[in-house]
């Protein structure tokens, strides 16, 4: 199994930044702080497959879309960047035409069957000599293992996400591993 004492440098450094308390202020900008957010900082997350930390703000209407501003090396950094985003002045964008019903629904049904093909895939116990986790509650059929697509966007290259549950490390208990093209690579 994985435990920490398999931890590289690179991961002790990546839990101990995790673990470090939040400022509230840094590189001359006062910084968003959230309690629900598990590294303390409202629009930075920490992305353990890449040892780091994402930083994105959401833009457009009721704030569905996003802007990745990057990724840090520390969660200060990111909720930096997250800081200042929030200076620059808001773009405003012209909205495109509101699909027609008959359009919509076609949209919905493309989006169910991709969803279907993707779930479709039989599950396996074992992957390149490793146990997979199966779980009946996951819809995926795997322990961890989420598929992401969002109605009326396009299918992303990859749609599953992982994510490990470490009591103690974050206040949510989860750490996000990654997006991946298959639900057996996740």
């Amino acid at each position: 199994g994985h435990g920490d004492a398999s931890l590289g440098a690179d991961d002790s450094r990546f839990l101990a930044e995790l673990a470090a308390p939040a400022v509230a202020e840094a590189g001359g900008v006062r910084l968003h702080l959230s309690a629900r957010s598990q590294t303390g900082y409202k629009g930075v997350t920490a992305v353990a497959c890449r040892g780091g930390f994402k930083a994105q703000v959401s833009e457009g209407e009721r704030g569905k879309t996003f802007r990745h501003l990057g990724l840090f090396a520390t969660k200060a950094e990111a909720a930096v960047a997250y800081a200042r985003a929030l200076l620059e002045p808001k773009v405003s964008r012209v909205a495109a035409p509101s699909p027609t019903e008959a359009e919509a629904d076609a949209a919905a049904a493309a989006h169910e069957e991709a969803r279907r093909a993707l779930l479709s895939e039989p599950l396996l116990e074992e992957a390149e000599g490793v146990r997979l986790h199966l779980s009946s509650k996951s819809e995926t059929g795997y322990r961890g293992v989420r598929l992401s697509v969002a109605r009326g966007r396009p299918l992303p290259s990859r749609p599953f996400s992982a994510q490990l549950q470490l009591h103690g490390v974050s206040k949510s208990g989860h750490i996000h591993l990654g997006v991946f093209a298959t639900a057996v690579e996740a």
